[in-house]
């Protein structure tokens, strides 16, 4: 109870006076031996830099330091390959015919509630299995060389449609 009173006392001369003070924990005196800024150990903070006289150079003051900017990359990432897609829809390819880039994705997406297959004439790329109604097969190009591929359903001979890889 009396440390709570002495801090409290000690906190009311501090704001009283308008004294600038560190607390320095466990060096207190009794409330007796008070004197202006040195009640229960605390301290006087540290006096503040005095301007310089007329006509000399003042002194800088400490300045904080500002955080470096990050550095701008210099390469722009790769972007990822391109997703071109074809619905099989009305026992028809969507798209009948498209162009990519080598290394982009042809997604095909069946729509129909038949079977239907992607498979390429001269077995140029590896096609698909069958898709059922809901079923997707994406054919990467980054293997294919550049040229014109043709494909066609298996179960829908009719059914065809050109890849073009650049």
């Amino acid at each position: 109870m009396r440390k709570a009173f002495i801090t409290a006392t000690t906190a009311l001369l501090v704001l009283a006076n308008a004294l600038p003070v560190v607390a320095t924990p466990g060096k207190g005196k009794a409330m007796g031996h008070m004197k202006k800024g040195k009640a229960l150990g605390v301290k006087k903070a540290a006096p503040k830099a005095k301007p310089a006289a007329k006509g000399k150079a003042m002194k800088k003051k400490a300045s904080v330091a500002k955080p470096k900017p990050t550095p701008k990359s210099t390469t722009t990432p790769a972007a990822g390959p391109a997703t071109t897609h074809v619905v099989i829809k009305d026992f028809s390819f969507t798209v009948p015919s498209v162009t990519v880039k080598k290394g982009d994705i042809v997604h095909f997406m069946n729509e129909d509630a038949a079977p239907h297959t992607v498979t390429a004439v001269d077995n140029l790329f590896q096609g698909s299995e069958t898709l059922n109604n809901g079923g997707t097969f994406g054919l990467n190009t980054a293997s294919l060389a550049p040229g014109t591929y043709e494909y066609f359903c298996n179960f829908h001979p009719n059914m065809k449609g050109t890849i073009i890889v650049q």
